[in-house]
């Protein structure tokens, strides 16, 4: 699976005239990149419950949280959290601290009321930064002599 995907992009990128074993280490990145071996990681989006910030089916970039994050954690961000095998995308609307124990009540911005359970730092994997197109984008275009016309041809 790993060769076919790497064969795949080889092939799609000699078509535009670069170097294919230049894009092989693009290649085995962007594997990396989806396995989370990095401080970025993508989501796919399961609801339409944050519409319009984004639609279910979306693919979007969450930076795994640190403990300086977790303590920069504010009504207004939007943090992945996972509540037993899912992961959740929502925004804060509201930080509650008990006891020095920090949980935060977090809402869709579709949706009409406040989600039920309250999110335990330790369920928090990461914050919301983007879309992933943006980043590849700009990628392709620092690599190479690219414009935005050229690259999806």
């Amino acid at each position: 699976m790993l060769f076919f995907y790497i064969s795949s992009v080889t092939s799609i990128v000699t078509l535009h005239g670069r170097n294919p074993y230049d894009n092989t280490l693009f290649g085995i990145l962007h594997i990396l990149f989806m396995l989370g071996s990095f401080k970025y990681k993508p989501i796919a989006i399961m609801s339409n419950s944050m519409v319009p910030t984004y639609s279910r089916g979306d693919v979007v970039i969450y930076e795994k949280i640190s403990q300086d994050k977790l303590k920069k954690l504010k009504k207004g961000s939007i943090i992945i959290y996972k509540i037993g095998d899912m992961y959740i995308a929502h925004r804060i609307n509201k930080v509650i601290i008990n006891d020095e124990e920090v949980k935060y009540m977090t809402k869709g911005d579709n949706n009409t009321t406040s989600d039920i359970k309250l999110v335990a730092t330790s369920d928090i994997k990461g914050v919301y930064i983007g879309y992933p197109t943006v980043w590849l984008n700009e990628f392709f275009l620092r690599i190479g002599n690219y414009n935005d016309k050229e690259i999806w041809r």
